[in-house]
């Protein structure tokens, strides 16, 4: 627990769940065990099942709209090949994806193979979300969450978006 991030607390969460999720939480600290008694090697999975975890829900919001989506680096073997390397081969804070990098030495250009820097996909988020704003906020207002009216805040995310797009979109 101790490496990991905090719990996220939604603001629809009842105080009720809220007391649950905090009793479970000291129950199951105390028999938890990390992934690794190394810190990084640890959050290298912790980080693997939160990127399996939001893959799968673009996967499942990708299949509803006939996007044929896939995840090749979390194909078991994949993770298994890279978890097994020594974490100096795996990640530098001085060069980009080294195990990548000579993974893919022969398949991918040089230029890509130099580069120092991740791509950032804010203005290709922004730009998608603006084109179809009306259509995201149809899905958030007829969403299961929408249907339940937990509370005086429970479509305060919704409103607080067409807020937003009505004053920058």
């Amino acid at each position: 627990m101790g490496w990991s991030s905090l719990p996220s607390n939604a603001i629809w969460y009842t105080e009720e769940a809220k007391y649950k999720a905090g009793e479970l939480l000291i129950q199951y600290s105390n028999e938890a065990e990390p992934f690794s008694y190394k810190a990084g090697q640890h959050q290298s999975m912790v980080d693997i099942n939160l990127i399996g975890r939001t893959s799968r829900i673009e996967k499942q919001i990708a299949d509803r709209i006939g996007i044929n989506l896939h995840f090749p680096y979390l194909d078991h073997h994949i993770i298994q090949t890279c978890m097994s390397t020594n974490m100096e081969e795996r990640m530098s804070p001085y060069e980009f994806k080294p195990l990548l990098k000579k993974a893919f030495n022969r398949e991918l250009p040089k230029k890509l193979l130099e580069r120092t820097t991740k791509g950032d996909y804010t203005y290709d988020l922004f730009f998608g979300m603006k084109k179809n704003v009306h259509q995201i906020l149809e899905l958030l207002q007829t969403s299961h969450l929408a249907e339940q009216e937990k509370g005086p805040h429970s479509l305060r995310p919704v409103n607080s978006y067409r807020k937003y797009v009505e004053d920058y979109g």
